[in-house]
């Protein structure tokens, strides 16, 4: 006949899993304890030299284990930007770049908008910028990680001391 302590044994081994789980980070949108942290619907500003406006590219932000941080858009295409070219991190409740925007209003618009990111980083050509446009649920998730990668504070612009 089992013991009483048997019983116990796997709720207490699971919920210490659990605890494991949690403090891997693994409670976050796009994190487990198993893969780098990767986030979706993110928007990305991209000069288009054609028409010499910015045009959105729609897809995801990983943080992979080479160091380096990779936006992917829908098409494919891959920018990256290595953690140790970042120079500074900015965040901003509106758009820093005029981009092209729809004639029709949005079918789910959402109520508080987006949060932009502007990431300063140097590959070697002088200091260029990427806005990433970020959904209100996500936005301190990413620069959560961007934080935790760089080891850099994200600033609010325009005399804010505050530092997210």
């Amino acid at each position: 006949m089992p013991k009483l302590s048997q019983f116990f044994a796997l709720p207490m081994l699971a919920s210490a899993f659990a605890f494991f789980a949690w403090g891997q980070g693994a409670t976050h949108p796009g994190m487990s304890i198993y893969a780098e942290p990767s986030f979706d619907r993110i928007e990305r500003a991209v000069l288009n030299p054609k028409t010499n406006t910015y045009d959105v590219q729609h897809g995801w932000l990983m943080f992979d284990s080479k160091e380096q941080v990779r936006f992917v858009s829908k098409t494919g295409n891959q920018f990256r930007i290595p953690y140790k070219s970042i120079k500074s991190l900015e965040y901003s409740f509106y758009n820093p770049v005029e981009t092209k925007k729809s004639s029709r209003a949005p079918l789910n618009a959402k109520v508080g908008g987006k949060r932009y990111l502007v990431v300063h980083y140097d590959l070697g050509n002088g200091t260029e910028s990427s806005v990433l446009g970020l959904e209100p649920e996500m936005y301190q998730q990413v620069i959560g990680s961007f934080q935790s990668k760089t080891g850099m504070m994200a600033l609010r612009p325009g005399g804010y001391e505050k530092r997210w």
